[in-house]
């Protein structure tokens, strides 16, 4: 069918309509779409079609009358085709067809005809639509695939690690090798980009030779690449495969790269990490692999090292943690907990102390002593401060404005307070989420007292006259004496949790005993910290202790995990005496 008429005849005939009505309603169709048109009955056969020119004369047997599209619709894509079929509304849908066109068009169904409420077939514009379709495949490369070497970018990779990580059968394994190029710095800077983009596009096409079909080869960025190698059967062939494709690299890079006439010598820096053994998650595995490759580099370059829990404790690895921790501390995934303090008079919860936690992606939990050594040696201390103290106190407001009636402690360190502005900031952080200060504890460890006390004083005067309680954190593991705590408005005395310890490892309570004294002679609240076992809680009520924490009673605890706890959790029958 070649013609406006001849199409209307067919579509009046099809439809056993008015040839009038037909063509009207052909008319509109043929008008408003552009390409080749059919008319395909219910059952997906031809009935008729516009002319065909250019590439679509190419189709004339394929898309002759009679022909059931479904024949030679891609075999992917005849669901959504017979889907189209049955819709009872207007539907669109993209197809691709076998055909004999170098560029593949897909077909496009507009519209679906139903006179007399009846679905009898289908009008269907079929477009070329390979240049928006390639458009879209450039792009989707683009953001997958790295401009340079065309090699799969680190996201895509990360991505096609998790997916081969997640249909692992039960003990198998997989490694990762993270490869630097030694010198390659020194090419780059005095040779120029051009050059160095040369020797990595060879670098890139000579790491590929070293592969077998099942591994992928990623650029990380720079003079970095990954590979991801193919799955084994267990962990001992994983460490194999990649010492053996290791091995392969360096002999593979012991050549030199010639360009523009000159040879250039380039090694290479290898570190492996394995799955399961190193991390569970693609993004661990990458970061044990990069941890030991910065030990090959420390111990001369051009080698391999497979990832060790020990280089996790180098210093050079320590540097690395600490760039990681300003990280966290950026993106907020550094977190803060909360441990629950039980009162010994009532057993209800009154307060609870903000904790800094941080749970690193391939070491898990890491030690709080550990990372806030790492702040305080990477000078990023005060802001891990700034970061947790604001988060508590937007939580304490949230509690209050729920009607729990439980105050915060917040950490002060000893730099923190000796910063000329400190009132002033601490101040501005209570108002912020207008949190009640009757509501919020201050907790200074001794050290913090001791230097530059009147300076010290007059900043403890301050916050006290915000409405703030003072305590003195780890009390008597520093300088104690029945002097300092005079000289400053202390509230509260914490028992440090070494000494509550001795409660039950060796029955000492000389310490404790003394400290409670001390306390109650100068009229300050006394509060016991790591309270595990019965025995510490039972001596420490019976001798006058206010308050504790520690695992006997609960963890440190999530936001969310508190608010629970809050609404559910009596300690009463806890702390009262044991009857005999």
């Amino acid at each position: 069918m070649t013609s406006l008429e001849d199409f209307s005849s067919a579509l009046a005939s099809w439809l056993g309509d008015s040839a009038s009505v037909s063509i009207a309603l052909t008319e509109h169709l043929w008008h408003s779409v552009e390409d080749l048109r059919l008319l395909v009955s219910q059952r997906g056969e031809i009935v008729a079609r516009s002319d065909l020119s250019g590439d679509w004369s190419k189709l004339k047997n394929t898309l002759a009358e009679g022909i059931n599209l479904a024949d030679v619709i891609h075999e992917g894509d005849v669901a959504a085709w017979r889907d189209a079929l049955l819709s009872t509304d207007h539907h669109s849908v993209e197809l691709r067809l076998h055909t004999d066109i170098d560029a593949m068009p897909l077909m496009s169904v507009r519209a679906t005809l139903r006179p007399r409420r009846r679905c009898v077939g289908v009008f269907v514009n079929l477009r070329d639509c390979t240049e928006t379709v390639t458009a879209q495949q450039q792009l989707l490369h683009q953001t997958t695939h790295d401009d340079l070497t065309q090699l799969p970018n680190r996201s895509h990779l990360l991505v096609l690690m998790s997916e081969r990580s997640q249909q692992l059968p039960e003990g198998a394994a997989c490694a990762v090798l993270f490869i630097d190029l030694d010198r390659f710095k020194i090419i780059n800077d005095s040779l120029g980009h051009s050059i160095g983009d040369v020797v990595l596009q060879q670098a890139s096409a000579r790491l590929r030779t070293c592969l077998g079909d099942d591994d992928i080869l990623a650029r990380f960025g720079g003079d970095e690449f990954l590979i991801g190698l193919g799955v084994a059967k267990s962990l001992a062939q994983a460490h194999e495969q990649a010492e053996f494709v290791a091995k392969k690299i360096l002999r593979e890079m012991a050549a030199g790269f010639v360009v523009e006439s000159d040879t250039l010598h380039v090694t290479a820096s290898i570190g492996i990490g394995v799955y399961p053994e190193d991390s569970a998650t693609a993004e661990g595995l990458v970061q044990a692999a990069d941890i030991a490759m910065y030990v090959v580099k420390s111990r001369g370059k051009n080698g391999f090292a497979r990832h060790s829990e020990a280089m996790d404790k180098e210093l050079f690895v320590q540097t690395r943690l600490e760039q990681e921790l300003r990280g966290a501390l950026a993106d907020e995934s550094l977190q803060v907990h909360y441990q629950p303090q039980i009162s010994l008079v009532d057993g209800q919860v009154f307060g609870v102390e903000a904790l800094a936690r941080w749970r690193h992606p391939r070491l898990g939990e890491v030690e709080p002593a550990v990372f806030l050594e790492l702040a305080q040696n990477g000078g990023i201390a005060l802001a891990v401060d700034a970061y947790v103290q604001n988060r508590a106190l937007a939580d304490a407001a949230e509690w209050q404005r729920q009607g729990f009636n439980v105050a915060v402690s917040i950490n002060i360190s000893p730099a923190q307070i000796k910063q000329a502005n400190f009132l002033d900031d601490f101040q501005q952080r209570l108002q912020r989420p207008e949190v009640a200060p009757s509501m919020v504890k201050a907790e200074l460890v001794e050290t913090a007292l001791l230097d530059g006390a009147d300076d010290i004083l007059n900043k403890l005067q301050g916050v006290k006259a915000l409405g703030v309680e003072l305590a003195i954190d780890d009390f008597g593991t520093g300088y104690s004496s029945l002097s300092y705590p005079q000289q400053f408005p202390i509230d509260w005395l914490k028992i440090d949790k070494t000494f509550v310890a001795e409660l039950k490892q060796s029955g000492n309570s000389v310490l404790v005993d003394a400290i409670l004294a001390m306390g109650k002679g100068l009229g300050m609240k006394l509060i016991a910290e790591g309270v595990e076992h019965r025995e510490q809680l039972d001596y420490l009520r019976n001798n006058g202790c206010n308050a504790v924490q520690g695992f006997l009673l609960a963890p440190a605890l999530a936001k969310d995990e508190l608010s629970t706890l809050l609404k559910q959790t009596d300690f009463s029958a806890l702390i009262a005496p044991e009857i005999a």
